[in-house]
């Protein structure tokens, strides 16, 4: 069976209106995911860090938690500062104004 070309099957005017129709489609959903993304940036409390530096890691952990926070350990540093299993850094930092419920970044002491 041969091709068809649409402007033919359908006249300019019926492609042209489907044109217009996969367009504003489009637009409507550009649209709503950008009120969505303004939304979640305007309406989400913001919340201050705690101050996580020298804590036990399990101490860390469940005082972000208290506080609406989640604890990713970033890394593992080797040092004689601080006893094994021991916040060395934060980030962000403490006192940091952040959205509520953001993501905490620590790095761990470990034994050298």
């Amino acid at each position: 069976m041969a091709k068809r070309d649409p402007s033919k099957t359908y006249g300019i005017f019926g492609l042209l209106w489907r044109m217009i129709f996969v367009g504003g489609f489009v637009f409507l959903l550009t649209a709503a995911g950008s009120y969505a993304a303004v939304w979640y940036l305007v309406k989400t409390p913001e919340s201050i860090t705690p101050d996580l530096l020298t804590l036990e890691l399990t101490d860390a952990v469940d005082q972000a938690s208290e506080e609406g926070f989640s604890v990713l350990i970033d890394h593992y540093e080797a040092t004689d500062l601080l006893g094994s299993g021991r916040v060395l850094s934060q980030s962000p930092s403490p006192g940091a104004i952040v959205k509520q419920g953001a993501r905490i970044r620590v790095t761990v002491a470990s034994s050298p």
